[in-house]
């Protein structure tokens, strides 16, 4: 009866121990899934963290705006009467001078040498010769007082002083010239005649050798007669 019992325990106690490694067994195979399965978690997120890096946003430099300038309108001014400018005044007061003698210019102004045939000579001709004929009434290019009565290598001459700085010189006249020094004369009157006293000039036929001085310097005369 004893060695019954016996048995019985000693089935008892293998059955209990045969339990207990079966679950053992199983908490082992259980840790180990649950294991591998958290190295694969952990696998995962650091794939997941290499791959998907999230970069902060950077934001780029707004470009300032372009301003471009705009056209400066400009009024349009209707036509408006303007004087004339003092240049065209001076113009109009240096044409002023009348024609001395009624001939034609047949030696040019020249402020370059040129030469002279008659007396074999290189000179600047400091006026215009204007055609004339002996004995020919020469008048004053407008209103002044005769400043000069001379003789030169030009021969008998007259100068007669402007407004303005302006003065001019009447050349190769007869010896017989009908104003003096200091006299008041107007345009036109006659102040003397064409001669033949010139020593030395451009022209060698009669003529009138007449020139122009503005501020003491020599002007082309053919720029202010009408």
């Amino acid at each position: 009866m004893e060695h019954k019992k016996t048995k019985k325990k000693d089935g008892a106690g293998l059955y209990i121990a045969i339990c207990c490694c079966i679950l053992v067994i199983a908490l082992i195979g259980y840790a180990n899934n649950v294991a591998e399965k958290n190295k694969e978690e952990e696998k995962f997120l650091a794939r997941e963290t290499g791959e998907n890096v999230v970069v902060p946003d950077v934001q780029e430099p707004t470009p300032l705006p372009v301003i471009t300038p705009e056209p400066e309108m400009i009024e349009e001014v209707s036509d408006v009467e303007v004087e004339p400018v003092a240049k065209s005044k001076v113009v109009e007061e240096e044409k002023f001078f009348s024609n001395p003698v009624s001939g034609k210019v047949i030696g040019e102004f020249s402020d370059k040498q040129i030469y002279y045939e008659s007396i074999e000579e290189w000179r600047t001709h400091n006026g215009v010769d204007i055609e004339a004929h002996v004995g020919d009434s020469v008048m004053a290019a407008a209103d002044g007082v005769v400043s000069r009565v001379f003789m030169g290598s030009l021969g008998y001459s007259i100068q007669i002083d402007h407004n303005d700085g302006f003065s001019t010189v009447y050349s190769n006249l007869d010896e017989k010239p009908t104003v003096a020094i200091g006299d008041n004369v107007m345009k036109s009157d006659v102040i003397g005649h064409i001669g033949n006293s010139a020593l030395a000039d451009l022209a060698d036929n009669a003529h009138l050798h007449f020139e122009v001085i503005k501020d003491g310097k020599y002007e082309n005369p053919s720029e202010y007669l009408n």
